[in-house]
């Protein structure tokens, strides 16, 4: 067998750098990964993504559970005028961030709760809105979001004779709480 040379020498050298500085691929995965299919009204409880965010609302909701977490409650509004009120709670953890952020609000003859969870870095990721009115009308609209903040799926029920809720699918962005810390520091109104 002939000695390697200098220059065959440094050459498998930095063969053996790239393999060991190579990420390992999992076992019977392929080398490159294949960007998630598309979601859809078939797949769309078992798909990857959102099973992804379905185990942080299940990890943040245990820490509330555990009380591993701090809850704060806040009365935005009440009105005397007419029979209407808007209460927050805000969850944070143990950072100081807030990762679940709940508005409810009714009359009446109605009320609506807007849940919103979110992740360690305060991206949004997660919307349920209820709505319930006396005649024993009902809609869910469970909104889910990308690290990027773009929803990715809805999924939106409704049952009982109707009101004068939103309209299945419509359910406006403004609604939508994308930074709590700010609407926390807006002053409440009725209105």
């Amino acid at each position: 067998m002939k000695p390697l040379r200098s220059g065959t020498r440094l050459l498998a050298a930095c063969l053996f750098c790239e393999l060991v500085a190579a990420p390992a691929a999992h076992a019977g995965a392929p080398a490159t990964t294949k960007p998630p299919s598309p979601i859809t009204e078939k797949n769309w409880r078992f798909h990857p993504s959102i099973l992804a965010i379905r185990s942080l609302v299940a990890k943040n909701e245990s820490a509330i559970d555990g009380h591993t977490w701090h809850r704060e409650g806040r009365k935005v509004c009440s009105s005397e005028e007419r029979p209407f009120g808007i209460d927050v709670t805000v969850v944070r953890d143990q950072r100081g961030g807030i990762r679940k952020y709940v508005k409810v609000s009714g009359t009446d003859d109605s009320a609506y709760t807007l849940e919103h969870q979110y992740d360690d870095r305060g991206r949004l990721r997660f919307a349920l809105a209820t709505a319930g009115a006396v005649n024993k009308s009902y809609e869910t609209y469970r909104l889910y979001f990308a690290e990027d903040a773009r929803e990715i799926w809805r999924d939106v029920s409704s049952s009982g004779p109707g009101y004068t809720f939103m309209r299945p699918p419509e359910f406006p962005d403004a609604m939508l709480v994308r930074d709590p810390v700010k609407d926390l520091a807006a002053p409440g109104s009725c209105e």
